[in-house]
């Protein structure tokens, strides 16, 4: 059997970032908003089209949609003070250990304080809504993620989780009671 050449691959092409940009593949433009500073320090592929009529998600309440955002700190009140006063939110506790960011008179995002043997960076979780927490908990599950907390009732909230991906991102699933409009 003849010996297999090596063969060097072509350096693989990166898009460039206006074929990334989803808002620039919808048409959005410089006049319905400006184009932010530069990317972020780590130079991660994200867009800097900035609207300035935005205000959020468009797409609530629906399976797979984003539905709550939750800081987890380990110092709760520099944190709680940062986001206060960088977007102007007001903050109001929730039972004893758990504080809402409120957006004028809407929830914003929930804050909770890690425990010191957490030993991870503070960071930001992004919670989808579900129809079916314990359906999405199978199937990620099937599909190669982990588990960080199973599904459980929330008492006046709904049920929710928080899984791991393949590639070892954090987010929760949740399906809410209540949702907002």
């Amino acid at each position: 059997m003849p010996a297999l050449a090596h063969r060097t691959m072509p350096p693989r092409r990166r898009p460039p970032l206006a074929e990334l940009c989803l808002c620039r593949r919808r048409g959005y433009n410089g006049a319905e908003g400006g184009r932010s500073r530069r990317p972020d320090p780590g130079q991660s592929r994200r867009c800097g089209h900035v609207r300035k009529d935005g205000h959020g998600a468009q797409l609530v309440n629906q399976h797979g949609s984003l539905c709550w955002n939750e800081l987890l700190t380990h110092d709760a009140d520099a944190a709680g003070s940062f986001y206060t006063t960088l977007f102007d939110w007001t903050i109001e506790p929730y039972g004893d250990i758990y504080t809402v960011f409120m957006n004028g008179d809407r929830p914003g995002g929930g804050l909770l304080t890690l425990d010191e043997a957490d030993g991870g960076p503070s960071n930001w979780l992004v919670y989808f809504m579900v129809d079916d927490c314990d359906a999405v908990h199978d199937r990620s599950n099937s599909l190669g993620g982990r588990v960080q907390m199973p599904p459980d009732d929330w008492p006046e909230v709904g049920r929710g989780a928080v899984l791991i991906d393949p590639q070892g991102a954090a987010f929760g699933a949740m399906h809410l009671l209540d949702p907002p409009d």
